[in-house]
C-alpha cells in the first residue's frame, strides 16, 4: 500500500467512473497514476502539462517554502511531498485556475489535497455542459428495446409495463403493473439508472465530477501557459 504524498499515511485504492485513484485514509488527499490520467485526458494534454511542470519547484505542505531538488524542507525540516509509487521528491507544483496540482516529474502522477479536491469539484460544477431541453415526445423517439424481466422478450419501452421497478411485456405484466411512463421512470431513483442503457445519450447518468474536472483542467492547461 503506497504512502500519502503529503502526510505519508496509508493510501486506499478507489475507483469512480473510469478513473482509478488512491485516497489517503488520514488526510483524504488523492493520488492519480500518470497512465490513468493519460487514458482519461489523452496523451497530448497529459504530456503538455507534464512538460510544463518539469523543473518547477515544489512546495512544503507545512510552511509553504519553495522546494527545489530537496527531499526535505530546509526551513522546517519536514519531508517534501513525494510520489507514492516511485518516491520522487519534491513533487512539482502547478496551478491552473486557482487549483494547486502536485505532479511527479518522473512518472507524471498527480496529487490533490482535500482543499484541491473541493476546488476541483467546484470547477467541474461550473463547467458542466448544460443539457439540451428535450421534450417528452422527442425523448420517446430515442427509446430502445428492453427485455421483459420475466420472459426476456425485447420490445420497445413505450410498449412495456412497470412493476416494483422492473419492466415487463404485456403478456407477463403482473396485476397492478402500470404502462411505462418516461417521465415517471426518469424521476424514479431505482428505475432510472437501469434505464440508462436504453436511453440514447445516457442522459440520466451523471458524469463523475472528479474525472470531468480533471479532463477540463488538463485540456485548459495544455492550451494556456501555467501560472
Amino acid at each position: 500500500m503506497n504512502p500519502c504524498p503529503f502526510c505519508f499515511g496509508k493510501m486506499s485504492p478507489t475507483f469512480t467512473n473510469g478513473l482509478p485513484r488512491e485516497k489517503c485514509t488520514k488526510c483524504a488527499s488523492l493520488w492519480f497514476e500518470g497512465e490513468s490520467l493519460v487514458n482519461l485526458v489523452g496523451t497530448e494534454a497529459a504530456s503538455v502539462l507534464a512538460q510544463r511542470t518539469k523543473g518547477k519547484p515544489g512546495q512544503c505542505k507545512h510552511c509553504n517554502a519553495s522546494l527545489s531538488y530537496v527531499a526535505q524542507c530546509p526551513r522546517c525540516g519536514h519531508d517534501a511531498p513525494a510520489c507514492p509509487p516511485c518516491g520522487t521528491a519534491p513533487l512539482a507544483v502547478a496551478k491552473v485556475h486557482g487549483l494547486r496540482m502536485d505532479i511527479c516529474p518522473s512518472c507524471n502522477g498527480m496529487a490533490l489535497d482535500s482543499s484541491g479536491l473541493e476546488r476541483l469539484q467546484q470547477i467541474a460544477a461550473e463547467n458542466r455542459p448544460r443539457k439540451p431541453v428535450v421534450t417528452t415526445q422527442e425523448l420517446l423517439k430515442t427509446l430502445k428495446k428492453a427485455p421483459c424481466s420475466a420472459c426476456q422478450r425485447k420490445q420497445l419501452l413505450k410498449h412495456t409495463f412497470t412493476y416494483d421497478n422492473k419492466l415487463y411485456c404485456g403478456s407477463c405484466a403482473p396485476a397492478g403493473a402500470a404502462p411505462f411512463d418516461i417521465e415517471l421512470a426518469r424521476a424514479s431513483p431505482a428505475l432510472a439508472p437501469a434505464l440508462g442503457i436504453y436511453l440514447t445519450g445516457n442522459e440520466d447518468v451523471m458524469a463523475d465530477a472528479v474525472s470531468m474536472g480533471i479532463t477540463w483542467l488538463f485540456k485548459t492547461a495544455a492550451s494556456h501557459l501555467l501560472e
